[in-house]
């Protein structure tokens, strides 16, 4: 999996990077948010972890930005404030998780996966409901061209008068052509 680290702090960074790259994770690191906000619309990442507290602009902003632009991409927020307020905003903005630092590896990596697995039920899900309305589109464009159908048949059928409203055959006459053919002929 590749992560996309939005960490200002050097020294947390490191930490983070060495978590990630011991549990066999690609990690593209950028120490501002702006940066993050073009790598992540740039490249394809199997989650973000982005701070909150970058020098240049809010991550709550960033990860915003980030959701407007990909609604699939799991994005995790990593502060070191957590309160009750600070995690609620987090979820406003788009976030999927929510990292306290200081954090044990397990709980950064266990996190890491919950979200990537939930965004990949998610994105069947989405994937399953556009399946069944295309089914279903093309369902009612079956039913609308058998109703087309069916209509123009009756309309056909209403247009051909049936036998008892013909007129009756009164005589038929047998003809003799000079050629010596014959023909019938109603009068």
């Amino acid at each position: 999996m590749n992560i996309l680290l939005v960490e200002d702090n050097q020294d947390n960074a490191d930490l983070f990077i060495r978590i990630l790259k011991t549990a066999d994770y690609e990690v593209t690191h950028t120490l501002r948010g702006l940066e993050g906000l073009k790598l992540a619309r740039q490249q394809q990442f199997s989650a973000i972890l982005l701070d909150f507290d970058l020098p240049d602009i809010n991550g709550m902003q960033v990860g915003l930005a980030i959701r407007k632009s990909s609604r699939t991409v799991p994005i995790i927020a990593l502060t070191a404030k957590a309160d009750r307020n600070t995690r609620e905003q987090a979820r406003l903005f788009g976030f999927d998780a929510f990292i306290t630092k200081p954090c044990l590896d397990k709980d950064l990596l266990q996190t890491i996966q919950s979200a990537v697995q939930q965004a990949e039920v998610q994105a069947a899900k989405a994937a399953a409901d556009a399946q069944a309305v295309l089914e279903a589109k093309a369902l009612a464009e079956a039913r609308a061209f058998v109703r087309a159908q069916a209509a123009e048949a009756a309309q056909v059928n209403a247009e051909v008068k049936p036998v008892t409203q013909m007129a009756p055959l009164t005589e038929i006459k047998t003809i003799a052509a000079s050629d010596g053919a014959t023909e019938a002929k109603v009068i």
